[in-house]
């Protein structure tokens, strides 16, 4: 079943890659002490403050973080959602109505949860937002999140 690829940690078996990229990776791995899915983020920068601040959230609709790991690199053990990008449930023509008022209706309430934090999510897409089988939503791949700060000269660079 897992390959043996483990993390820095040496606590988790990878199940299956999910997207590698030039800034990361993300998998979803098994917890060696219970068999227990979650997904592995590795991100090349420094993370840590926007997935410190996500750990101490309590918002339904964000994954749960399990454990972070910082070293010349971000990795987060992040739930494991059970469910499929809204972007493929578009493509199928299967949002009626109803499901678009439930699912904008629960992504404004995640957004204002993130925003009590001062978190910015910053890519917002049918991509990112999972519909899991009883209708909930999930919004995840917070890679390019910041914490806003009111009195930052300019956020990001080049």
């Amino acid at each position: 079943m897992a390959n043996n690829i483990v993390s820095e940690s040496g606590e988790y078996d990878t199940l299956e890659f999910v997207k590698k990229g030039e800034n990361g990776l993300v998998e979803k791995v098994a917890r060696r002490t219970d068999g227990a899915t979650w997904i592995r983020r590795v991100y090349m920068d420094d993370k840590r403050e926007v997935f410190s601040a996500l750990a101490s959230l309590a918002c339904s609709g964000i994954p749960s973080i399990e454990k972070i790991e910082f070293s010349d690199r971000t990795t987060v053990i992040e739930q494991y959602i059970e469910g499929i990008p809204l972007s493929d449930a578009l493509l199928a023509g299967r949002i009626s109505r109803k499901d678009a008022r439930s699912i904008s209706a629960q992504l404004l309430e995640i957004l204002a949860c993130l925003g009590r934090k001062s978190i910015v999510h910053r890519d917002v897409k049918p991509d990112n937002i999972l519909l899991s089988p009883n209708g909930r939503i999930f919004l995840i791949d917070f890679g390019i999140a910041r914490v806003y700060r009111p009195n930052a000269a300019r956020d990001t660079s080049l």
